[in-house]
Protein backbone atom coordinates (compact mmCIF):
# COMPACT_ATOMS: atom_id res chain seq x y z
CA UNK A 1 0.00 0.00 0.00
CA UNK A 2 1.21 3.54 -0.94
CA UNK A 3 2.39 6.34 2.18
CA UNK A 4 1.94 9.60 0.66
CA UNK A 5 3.67 12.66 2.77
CA UNK A 6 1.76 15.32 1.33
CA UNK A 7 3.97 19.00 0.97
CA UNK A 8 2.22 21.98 0.86
CA UNK A 9 3.61 25.77 1.07
CA UNK A 10 1.13 26.90 3.72
CA UNK A 11 -1.28 26.19 6.59
CA UNK A 12 -3.37 29.09 5.98
CA UNK A 13 -7.15 28.89 5.57
CA UNK A 14 -7.64 28.23 1.23
CA UNK A 15 -8.69 25.90 -1.90
CA UNK A 16 -5.06 23.87 -1.58
CA UNK A 17 -5.43 23.28 2.27
CA UNK A 18 -8.37 22.08 2.29
CA UNK A 19 -7.56 19.89 -0.79
CA UNK A 20 -4.84 18.44 1.54
CA UNK A 21 -7.02 18.05 4.68
CA UNK A 22 -10.00 15.97 2.60
CA UNK A 23 -7.08 13.72 1.31
CA UNK A 24 -5.21 13.34 4.27
CA UNK A 25 -8.08 12.39 6.20
CA UNK A 26 -10.03 10.59 3.73
CA UNK A 27 -7.39 8.15 3.03
CA UNK A 28 -5.86 7.79 6.56
CA UNK A 29 -4.45 4.20 5.70
CA UNK A 30 -2.86 5.55 2.79
CA UNK A 31 -1.27 9.08 5.14
CA UNK A 32 1.94 9.05 6.69
CA UNK A 33 1.62 12.96 7.61
CA UNK A 34 1.61 16.22 6.14
CA UNK A 35 4.29 18.84 5.97
CA UNK A 36 3.45 22.77 5.54
CA UNK A 37 5.11 25.90 5.63
CA UNK A 38 3.77 26.99 8.49
CA UNK A 39 0.81 25.97 11.52
CA UNK A 40 -2.41 27.77 11.48
CA UNK A 41 -6.45 26.27 9.91
CA UNK A 42 -5.06 23.37 8.47
CA UNK A 43 -2.60 22.01 10.95
CA UNK A 44 -5.61 22.55 13.33
CA UNK A 45 -7.74 20.55 11.16
CA UNK A 46 -5.71 17.58 11.04
CA UNK A 47 -4.80 17.71 14.30
CA UNK A 48 -8.21 16.86 15.44
CA UNK A 49 -8.41 14.18 12.56
CA UNK A 50 -5.41 12.61 14.45
CA UNK A 51 -3.29 12.66 10.84
CA UNK A 52 0.33 13.66 11.88
CA UNK A 53 1.77 17.33 11.18
CA UNK A 54 4.63 18.87 11.14
CA UNK A 55 5.57 22.56 10.34
CA UNK A 56 8.71 23.57 8.24
CA UNK A 57 9.15 27.13 8.70
CA UNK A 58 11.67 27.31 5.77
CA UNK A 59 9.15 26.57 3.99
CA UNK A 60 7.60 29.65 2.35
CA UNK A 61 6.42 31.97 -0.58
CA UNK A 62 10.16 32.14 -1.45
CA UNK A 63 13.06 30.87 -3.73
CA UNK A 64 15.43 32.09 -1.30
CA UNK A 65 18.22 29.03 -1.82
CA UNK A 66 18.81 29.01 1.77
CA UNK A 67 15.05 28.34 2.54
CA UNK A 68 14.46 25.88 -0.38
CA UNK A 69 17.61 24.04 0.94
CA UNK A 70 16.10 24.05 3.93
CA UNK A 71 12.93 22.92 3.65
CA UNK A 72 14.03 20.51 0.32
CA UNK A 73 16.47 18.55 3.71
CA UNK A 74 13.70 18.47 6.26
CA UNK A 75 10.82 17.03 3.24
CA UNK A 76 13.54 14.05 2.39
CA UNK A 77 14.25 13.53 6.50
CA UNK A 78 10.61 13.44 7.24
CA UNK A 79 9.96 11.29 3.67
CA UNK A 80 12.39 8.43 5.29
CA UNK A 81 11.40 8.57 8.82
CA UNK A 82 7.81 8.42 8.26
CA UNK A 83 8.57 5.64 5.50
CA UNK A 84 6.64 7.43 3.19
CA UNK A 85 6.40 5.96 -0.67
CA UNK A 86 5.15 8.73 -2.52
CA UNK A 87 5.71 12.60 -2.19
CA UNK A 88 2.69 14.51 -3.04
CA UNK A 89 3.32 18.39 -3.51
CA UNK A 90 0.82 21.37 -3.55
CA UNK A 91 1.39 24.31 -4.90
CA UNK A 92 4.91 25.42 -6.91
CA UNK A 93 6.74 25.94 -3.38
CA UNK A 94 5.62 23.01 -2.06
CA UNK A 95 6.98 21.62 -5.45
CA UNK A 96 10.53 23.24 -5.12
CA UNK A 97 10.45 21.57 -1.72
CA UNK A 98 9.92 18.19 -2.90
CA UNK A 99 12.01 17.68 -6.04
CA UNK A 100 14.95 16.19 -4.45
CA UNK A 101 13.28 13.34 -2.01
CA UNK A 102 14.07 10.18 -3.85
CA UNK A 103 10.42 9.11 -4.34
CA UNK A 104 7.94 9.38 -7.17
CA UNK A 105 6.38 12.45 -6.97
CA UNK A 106 3.09 13.97 -8.06
CA UNK A 107 2.43 17.67 -8.03
CA UNK A 108 -0.99 19.18 -7.79
CA UNK A 109 -0.98 22.74 -9.16
CA UNK A 110 -3.92 24.72 -7.12
CA UNK A 111 -3.80 27.42 -9.90
CA UNK A 112 -0.85 28.31 -12.33
CA UNK A 113 0.83 31.47 -11.69
CA UNK A 114 1.84 32.19 -15.20
CA UNK A 115 -1.60 32.93 -16.62
CA UNK A 116 -2.88 34.79 -13.59
CA UNK A 117 -3.19 38.59 -13.84
CA UNK A 118 -3.76 39.41 -10.65
CA UNK A 119 0.20 38.36 -10.27
CA UNK A 120 2.76 40.55 -11.19
CA UNK A 121 4.89 39.84 -14.24
CA UNK A 122 7.96 39.21 -13.17
CA UNK A 123 5.98 36.36 -10.95
CA UNK A 124 4.27 34.82 -13.41
CA UNK A 125 7.64 34.42 -15.76
CA UNK A 126 9.49 33.00 -13.04
CA UNK A 127 6.46 30.29 -12.71
CA UNK A 128 6.75 29.62 -16.18
CA UNK A 129 10.40 28.61 -15.80
CA UNK A 130 10.64 26.55 -12.45
CA UNK A 131 7.22 24.94 -14.17
CA UNK A 132 9.52 24.55 -17.51
CA UNK A 133 12.56 23.36 -15.53
CA UNK A 134 10.84 20.67 -12.77
CA UNK A 135 8.58 19.26 -15.39
CA UNK A 136 10.72 16.35 -15.66
CA UNK A 137 11.13 15.62 -12.41
CA UNK A 138 7.12 15.17 -11.51
CA UNK A 139 5.55 11.86 -12.18
CA UNK A 140 2.35 13.37 -11.79
CA UNK A 141 0.75 16.21 -12.51
CA UNK A 142 -3.04 16.70 -11.03
CA UNK A 143 -5.12 19.35 -12.32
CA UNK A 144 -8.35 19.93 -10.74
CA UNK A 145 -9.94 21.37 -13.93
CA UNK A 146 -9.62 21.04 -17.43
CA UNK A 147 -8.15 24.03 -17.80
CA UNK A 148 -5.17 23.68 -15.68
CA UNK A 149 -5.13 20.10 -17.56
CA UNK A 150 -4.50 22.29 -20.65
CA UNK A 151 -2.28 24.83 -19.08
CA UNK A 152 0.05 22.49 -17.78
CA UNK A 153 0.42 20.05 -20.70
CA UNK A 154 1.68 23.76 -22.68
CA UNK A 155 4.18 24.30 -20.36
CA UNK A 156 5.57 20.97 -21.60
CA UNK A 157 4.46 18.33 -19.34
CA UNK A 158 3.58 15.12 -21.31
CA UNK A 159 -0.47 14.82 -21.90
CA UNK A 160 -0.27 10.83 -20.33
CA UNK A 161 1.38 12.91 -17.24
CA UNK A 162 -1.46 14.81 -16.25
CA UNK A 163 -4.73 13.50 -14.37
CA UNK A 164 -7.69 15.75 -14.29
CA UNK A 165 -8.87 14.86 -11.09
CA UNK A 166 -11.87 17.61 -10.45
CA UNK A 167 -11.79 18.52 -6.50
CA UNK A 168 -14.84 16.96 -4.76
CA UNK A 169 -17.47 17.88 -1.93
CA UNK A 170 -19.39 16.24 0.56
CA UNK A 171 -23.23 16.21 -0.64
CA UNK A 172 -25.54 17.91 1.79
CA UNK A 173 -29.75 18.72 2.15
CA UNK A 174 -30.59 21.40 -0.38
CA UNK A 175 -31.52 24.33 1.68
CA UNK A 176 -34.53 25.72 2.82
CA UNK A 177 -35.58 28.63 0.38
CA UNK A 178 -34.55 32.23 1.34
CA UNK A 179 -37.46 34.50 0.55
CA UNK A 180 -35.14 38.07 1.77
CA UNK A 181 -32.84 39.28 -1.44
CA UNK A 182 -29.48 38.34 -0.29
CA UNK A 183 -27.15 37.11 -1.65
CA UNK A 184 -23.03 36.06 -0.44
CA UNK A 185 -19.80 35.38 -1.50
CA UNK A 186 -16.89 33.37 0.13
CA UNK A 187 -13.68 34.19 -0.67
CA UNK A 188 -10.24 35.53 0.15
CA UNK A 189 -9.61 39.31 0.44
CA UNK A 190 -7.36 39.56 -1.98
CA UNK A 191 -6.99 40.69 -5.36
CA UNK A 192 -8.41 38.83 -8.65
CA UNK A 193 -11.86 38.41 -6.31
CA UNK A 194 -13.96 40.89 -7.98
CA UNK A 195 -15.46 42.08 -4.58
CA UNK A 196 -14.98 45.60 -5.50
CA UNK A 197 -17.60 44.71 -8.54
CA UNK A 198 -19.99 42.84 -6.12
CA UNK A 199 -19.80 45.78 -3.61
CA UNK A 200 -20.55 48.42 -6.79
CA UNK A 201 -23.72 46.41 -7.68
CA UNK A 202 -25.08 46.61 -4.34
CA UNK A 203 -25.90 50.47 -5.48
CA UNK A 204 -27.56 49.23 -8.23
CA UNK A 205 -29.88 46.51 -6.23
CA UNK A 206 -30.87 49.09 -3.68
CA UNK A 207 -33.03 46.18 -1.80
CA UNK A 208 -30.39 43.58 -1.64
CA UNK A 209 -28.09 42.72 1.29
CA UNK A 210 -24.25 41.11 -0.08
CA UNK A 211 -22.53 39.06 2.82
CA UNK A 212 -19.42 38.11 1.97
CA UNK A 213 -17.56 35.18 4.55
CA UNK A 214 -13.93 35.93 4.97
CA UNK A 215 -10.79 37.73 5.74
CA UNK A 216 -7.88 39.41 3.72
CA UNK A 217 -5.73 42.61 3.49
CA UNK A 218 -8.34 43.94 1.19
CA UNK A 219 -10.88 44.88 4.19
CA UNK A 220 -10.38 48.26 4.62
CA UNK A 221 -10.25 48.98 1.59
CA UNK A 222 -13.73 47.23 0.30
CA UNK A 223 -15.40 48.85 4.12
CA UNK A 224 -14.09 51.96 2.59
CA UNK A 225 -15.50 51.27 -1.23
CA UNK A 226 -19.18 50.29 0.37
CA UNK A 227 -19.17 53.28 2.83
CA UNK A 228 -18.17 55.76 -0.22
CA UNK A 229 -21.06 53.85 -2.39
CA UNK A 230 -23.55 54.41 0.39
CA UNK A 231 -24.31 50.84 0.74
CA UNK A 232 -22.41 50.04 3.63
CA UNK A 233 -25.51 48.80 6.16
CA UNK A 234 -26.27 46.35 3.06
CA UNK A 235 -22.73 45.01 2.67
CA UNK A 236 -21.84 42.82 5.54
CA UNK A 237 -18.47 41.37 6.04
CA UNK A 238 -18.94 38.47 8.03
CA UNK A 239 -14.86 37.72 8.52
CA UNK A 240 -13.75 33.95 8.53
CA UNK A 241 -16.44 31.55 9.66
CA UNK A 242 -15.54 28.20 10.96
CA UNK A 243 -18.83 26.45 9.81
CA UNK A 244 -19.66 27.86 6.39
CA UNK A 245 -23.75 25.96 6.92
CA UNK A 246 -25.62 28.61 8.36
CA UNK A 247 -23.97 31.21 5.80
CA UNK A 248 -25.07 29.21 2.81
CA UNK A 249 -28.44 28.38 4.43
CA UNK A 250 -28.82 31.81 4.62
CA UNK A 251 -28.39 32.80 1.39
CA UNK A 252 -30.68 33.33 -1.89
CA UNK A 253 -28.19 33.04 -4.68
CA UNK A 254 -23.78 32.51 -4.67
CA UNK A 255 -22.76 35.46 -6.69
CA UNK A 256 -18.30 35.60 -7.25
CA UNK A 257 -16.66 37.59 -9.83
CA UNK A 258 -12.94 36.34 -9.27
CA UNK A 259 -11.01 36.64 -12.54
CA UNK A 260 -9.29 33.65 -12.15
CA UNK A 261 -10.13 30.22 -10.20
CA UNK A 262 -8.79 26.68 -10.95
CA UNK A 263 -12.25 24.93 -9.36
CA UNK A 264 -13.56 26.85 -6.51
CA UNK A 265 -14.33 25.11 -3.35
CA UNK A 266 -16.84 27.96 -2.58
CA UNK A 267 -18.78 27.71 -5.45
CA UNK A 268 -19.08 23.89 -5.17
CA UNK A 269 -20.32 23.93 -1.43
CA UNK A 270 -22.74 26.57 -2.86
CA UNK A 271 -23.81 24.40 -5.70
CA UNK A 272 -23.73 21.11 -2.89
CA UNK A 273 -26.42 23.05 -0.98
CA UNK A 274 -29.40 24.01 -3.46
CA UNK A 275 -27.62 27.29 -4.05
CA UNK A 276 -27.45 28.84 -7.71
CA UNK A 277 -24.63 30.62 -8.41
CA UNK A 278 -23.79 33.62 -10.51
CA UNK A 279 -20.43 33.87 -11.77
CA UNK A 280 -17.61 35.58 -13.81
CA UNK A 281 -17.38 33.97 -17.09
CA UNK A 282 -13.96 32.27 -16.74
CA UNK A 283 -12.83 28.73 -17.42
CA UNK A 284 -13.03 27.61 -13.62
CA UNK A 285 -17.08 28.60 -13.37
CA UNK A 286 -17.35 27.44 -16.80
CA UNK A 287 -16.63 23.45 -15.65
CA UNK A 288 -18.92 23.93 -13.03
CA UNK A 289 -22.07 26.38 -13.48
CA UNK A 290 -24.57 25.09 -16.14
CA UNK A 291 -25.37 28.43 -18.25
CA UNK A 292 -29.26 28.67 -17.32
CA UNK A 293 -29.41 25.17 -15.59
CA UNK A 294 -27.61 25.64 -12.50
CA UNK A 295 -26.67 29.61 -12.16
CA UNK A 296 -25.53 32.15 -14.80
CA UNK A 297 -21.95 33.04 -16.26
CA UNK A 298 -21.68 36.76 -16.58
CA UNK A 299 -19.16 39.06 -18.53
CA UNK A 300 -19.70 42.20 -17.38
CA UNK A 301 -21.02 43.94 -14.19
CA UNK A 302 -24.25 44.70 -15.69
CA UNK A 303 -24.86 41.82 -17.03
CA UNK A 304 -24.13 39.88 -13.07
CA UNK A 305 -26.99 42.84 -11.51
CA UNK A 306 -29.42 41.73 -13.80
CA UNK A 307 -29.24 38.36 -13.33
CA UNK A 308 -29.06 38.84 -9.85
CA UNK A 309 -32.09 41.00 -10.08
CA UNK A 310 -34.00 38.11 -12.00
CA UNK A 311 -32.75 34.93 -9.83
CA UNK A 312 -33.57 36.99 -6.47
CA UNK A 313 -37.29 37.99 -7.93
CA UNK A 314 -38.21 34.31 -8.81
CA UNK A 315 -38.09 32.23 -5.82
CA UNK A 316 -39.53 28.92 -8.63
CA UNK A 317 -36.20 29.36 -10.35
CA UNK A 318 -34.13 29.47 -8.05
CA UNK A 319 -35.33 26.35 -6.79
CA UNK A 320 -35.17 24.66 -9.93
CA UNK A 321 -31.69 25.68 -10.42
CA UNK A 322 -30.93 24.68 -6.83
CA UNK A 323 -31.84 20.74 -7.48
CA UNK A 324 -29.62 20.84 -10.27
CA UNK A 325 -26.66 22.25 -8.69
CA UNK A 326 -26.72 19.29 -5.89
CA UNK A 327 -28.00 17.27 -8.63
CA UNK A 328 -24.41 18.32 -10.76
CA UNK A 329 -22.28 17.70 -7.83
CA UNK A 330 -23.68 14.12 -6.68
CA UNK A 331 -22.88 13.07 -10.97
CA UNK A 332 -19.45 14.82 -11.26
CA UNK A 333 -18.00 16.56 -8.21
CA UNK A 334 -18.48 14.66 -5.15
CA UNK A 335 -16.04 14.02 -2.28
CA UNK A 336 -15.82 10.15 -2.94
CA UNK A 337 -15.38 10.41 -6.62
CA UNK A 338 -12.08 13.00 -5.64
CA UNK A 339 -10.67 10.35 -3.13
CA UNK A 340 -11.33 7.02 -5.57
CA UNK A 341 -9.40 9.13 -8.04
CA UNK A 342 -6.64 9.72 -5.87
CA UNK A 343 -6.46 6.24 -4.41
CA UNK A 344 -6.35 4.73 -8.23
CA UNK A 345 -3.33 7.13 -9.19
CA UNK A 346 -1.59 6.63 -5.80
CA UNK A 347 -1.47 2.79 -6.52
CA UNK A 348 -0.01 2.90 -9.77
CA UNK A 349 2.87 5.13 -8.35
CA UNK A 350 3.98 3.71 -5.33
CA UNK A 351 7.19 2.26 -5.25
Amino acid sequence: MSGVLHVVQSGDRGGAQRHVRDLARGMPRQTVGVVAGNGGWLMDELGQGGVTTVGAPSLARSLDPIKVRRASAQVRQLAHQWGATIVHAHGVFALLASVDAPLPLIYTTHGVQWTDRAHPAWLRSLSWSVHRALRSRVGAVVAVSEQEAREVEAVGVPRHCIHHIPNGVELTRGVPMVREPVCGVAARLVAGKGLEDLITIMAELPRVNLRIAGDGPLRVRLEAHAARLGVAARVHFLGWLDDLGPFYRGTAVYVTFSTKEGLPYTVLDAMAYGLPVVASDIPGHRELVGQGRTGFLVDSRSAGARRLAQLLADPGLRCQMGREATAAIAERFSLQAMLRAHSELYGTLAV
